[in-house]
């Protein structure tokens, strides 16, 4: 790895797999994400980093995850098991105080 400037990238485009920045924005409301409440600040990063990219002159394309590959399904699965168990977990502290 090396470190960049973005202006080095002025004019270009980059296709940027938007779920990624989803995902971290989550972490600032995860809470309001898992008990339901409604909230869009999970859009603050990818627009901030969208935005960013914008202000250097570089063109973005999002793309965002197609349909599950029959080739990932254990992959698939374990993800969904391991966020119901951890989603349960939460619920569970949260209702204890902890």
């Amino acid at each position: 790895m090396q470190s960049v400037e973005m202006r080095n990238f002025k004019g270009k485009t980059a296709v940027v797999d938007i779920m990624v920045w989803l995902y971290k924005g989550a972490y600032s409301c995860s809470y309001e994400l898992a008990t339901g409440k409604a909230t869009i600040e999970f859009l603050s990063y990818p627009i901030r980093m969208l935005r960013m990219l914008k202000s250097n002159g570089i063109k973005c394309i999002c793309v965002f995850d197609g349909f599950h590959l029959k080739a990932k399904a254990s992959t698939e699965k374990e993800r969904v098991d391991s966020k119901r168990s951890n989603r349960e977990l939460g619920h569970e502290k949260d209702k204890s105080g902890d």
